[in-house]
């Protein structure tokens, strides 16, 4: 179960990573436009913690998609 759970949060991580790479923005800069720390950016793109529903809506607005695209496959 917590390996199903971990590959779920890499899909997740990895999608958050390359939209931020795409826009050609930091952790930080993206960071302060979610209102969250740069550390929890990092901890998002490796995996470690998954966002809450409401930080997920921030990032798909931030990045102009849908949450279904970040959250397809994911449990959150």
């Amino acid at each position: 179960e917590f390996r199903r759970v971990l590959f779920r949060s890499m899909k997740l991580s990895e999608k958050l990573k390359k939209l931020r790479i795409k826009k050609n923005i930091t952790q930080n800069q993206l960071a302060k436009e979610i209102y969250v720390s740069r550390s929890t950016i990092a901890k998002y793109e490796c995996g470690l913690l998954i966002p809450s529903t409401e930080i997920l809506e921030k990032i798909a607005s931030f990045y102009n998609v849908d949450v279904s695209y970040l959250t397809d496959g994911v449990e959150t």
